[in-house]
């Protein structure tokens, strides 16, 4: 006789959650509105200042940006680790499961065959919820990384206003997605991406660690090169004879790939 693996006792897991005959409209009698008296909900009071009276279109004043970034790296925090928790959940019934399965019901009694299919349904049942609550905390995982590459693009909007619409526009992976969200300089390296598209190509065809070095790098790049600044309409004021900038020289926070490994080589 076949051995049964072994129950195991689980804890529950997270439960998934006449026609009636048109009625004609009567008139609505007219009625003379009383008149309002002063100080009621909803009318300033003759006794109240401008000032004193509310203002329905006046807005909340906005949380601080390092505020608000804390805020959401909790949330994607929390998430995480709530995601990982149900991992394991999943892995635990997955491998239950598939001891119960890898049992010969035909050759058990016929007393437990029953017994062994209904432990397997349940088995399975609680599998599917496992993997179901893993994939809402990825995506509030999610979430919580866009809003925070939002976040911190928005604050560089006055300098960077066509951002969004150009990083669009190239391939970025979800492991590279993560470590620029993650990233002080975001904007920074989103922008050097969208201005970058070979580069960005490039990137995003390698594995995920070397996906990391590579926007490490650009990182580091462009937390040296000089700030992007928001484009003047101006005219170019006239040249100077006084010494300056190498001529030609270019903007390593520009530069491809290729060309910062050289300039980095020349520059020790």
């Amino acid at each position: 006789m076949t051995d049964l693996p072994t129950e195991t006792v689980l804890e529950d897991g997270p439960k998934v959650i006449p026609n009636a005959s048109p009625v004609p409209l009567q008139p609505v009698p007219t009625e003379t509105p009383a008149p309002v008296q002063d100080g009621a909900p909803g009318q300033p009071s003759e006794t109240e200042t401008p000032d004193e009276q509310q203002k329905p279109d006046e807005k909340k004043p906005k949380v601080p940006f390092s505020e608000r970034i804390s805020q959401i790296h909790a949330q994607k925090k929390q998430a995480e680790a709530e995601r990982s928790i149900a991992l394991q959940e999943v892995a635990r019934l997955r491998s239950e499961l598939e001891k119960l399965t890898n049992v010969k019901v035909d050759e058990l009694p016929y007393d437990q065959q029953d017994s062994l299919r209904v432990r397997a349904a349940v088995k399975a049942e609680r599998l599917e919820e496992a993997q179901s609550a893993a994939a809402i905390q990825n995506e509030r995982a999610l979430r919580a990384q866009q809003e925070t590459f939002l976040t911190k693009v928005e604050a560089v909007a006055d300098r960077m206003p066509d951002l969004i619409e150009k990083f669009a526009r190239v391939p970025v992976t979800e492991k590279s997605a993560e470590i620029i969200a993650a990233s002080d300089k975001a904007p920074e390296i989103a922008y050097y991406l969208a201005n970058n598209p070979r580069d960005a190509h490039y990137i995003s065809s390698l594995p995920d660690h070397l996906q990391g070095a590579a926007i490490k790098d650009i990182e580091h790049r462009v937390s040296s090169a000089p700030t992007v600044r928001k484009v003047s309409t101006a005219p170019s004021p006239p040249p100077t004879l006084n010494g300056g900038a190498t001529p030609g020289a270019k903007d390593p926070g520009n530069m491809t790939m290729e060309e910062y490994a050289a300039w980095r080589k020349g520059n020790g």
